[in-house]
């Protein structure tokens, strides 16, 4: 009989190990079909959202697909006036080589003016040099002329007293040589009828003005 209710109570320990072991898978069973249940629940709400996603997508492709169409359609008139730029920037730049052009041509010729102006200019400049040699030149002939005057005047005036002087001494020699025929006349009885009387007088020299 002990040997009996060992045996049973061994079977009834294997029991409830068995029980509890069974306990334990099926509480780690229902985690398991709860977590299950949960990724379920959240698949299911990722799927409505990845539908309202997929339609709100829709729309934004739709939108998009119309905004592309209407970016196509500014793009090929965009094309269209850059074209038209094009073009326009072509033709200026054309105008502009054609301006350039007529400047450099118009540079040349202006410079070539300067060059003769220049040259006009060196000539005046040598001319009026040249009038100012030549009237220093004259003056300067003219300050010649009017010293040489007044030497002519002065070799006139020292002439002419020169000569007035020469005459007088002539006449103070005839005077003393009348003195002397009278004093011999007069040792052998004659009376003189001379005195000195000179017919000039000296002329004081009058100096010419230089003009």
């Amino acid at each position: 009989l002990k040997q009996s209710n060992l045996e049973l109570d061994s079977g009834k320990h294997g029991a409830e190990k068995q029980n509890n072991l069974l306990l334990m898978k099926v509480a780690g069973l229902e985690a398991s079909m709860r977590e299950k249940e949960a990724l379920v629940r959240t698949l299911k709400d990722q799927l409505q959202s990845g539908e309202q996603s997929s339609a709100a997508l829709q729309d934004s492709f739709a939108e998009m697909k119309l905004a592309l169409s209407r970016a196509e359609e500014r793009s090929s008139l965009s094309a269209q006036e850059v074209n038209k730029g094009n073009q326009i920037i072509e033709k200026l730049q054309q105008d502009l080589k054609s301006s350039r052009a007529k400047m450099k041509l118009k540079s040349q010729v202006i410079t070539q003016q300067e060059h003769l102006l220049q040259e006009k200019q060196s000539a005046v400049d040598k001319l009026e040099r040249d009038e100012m040699i030549s009237k220093s030149q004259i003056q300067g002939m003219q300050a010649e002329k009017s010293a040489l005057s007044r030497t002519c005047d002065d070799q006139k005036d020292k002439l002419l007293e020169s000569k007035q002087l020469l005459d007088q001494n002539q006449q103070m020699i005839q005077w003393l040589n009348n003195q002397i025929n009278e004093a011999q006349l007069a040792k052998y009885g004659g009376t003189s009828r001379f005195s000195f009387r000179p017919t000039r007088t000296l002329a004081t020299p009058q100096k010419t003005a230089a003009a």
